[in-house]
């Protein structure tokens, strides 16, 4: 179980360290880490603010891509009535 949880702790330390500066992570990423944390969290507590930033995180791209869909919605509506 401490092997397991060294590893855990491993992979979101490199995602982390990969998405600290001004790459931005993706969607699929993102899923992938909090995945990850989740399981952290119920090990340790400490990892709570990583988990919640992770969760903000994902729910502002799937904002972003809902405005975006409907943004071509509306451009396609337009056009189709042009």
């Amino acid at each position: 179980m401490q092997r397991q949880r060294s590893i855990w702790k491993s992979c979101v330390t490199r995602t982390a360290h990969r998405y600290s500066g001004s790459m931005s992570p993706d969607l699929t990423s993102l899923q992938s880490a909090y995945l990850k944390l989740a399981t952290l969290v119920l090990h340790d507590e400490v990892y709570l603010p990583v988990f919640e930033r992770i969760e903000r995180e994902i729910a502002v791209l799937q904002q972003k891509d809902d405005v975006i869909a409907r943004a071509r919605a509306v451009a396609a509506l337009h056009k189709a009535v042009s």
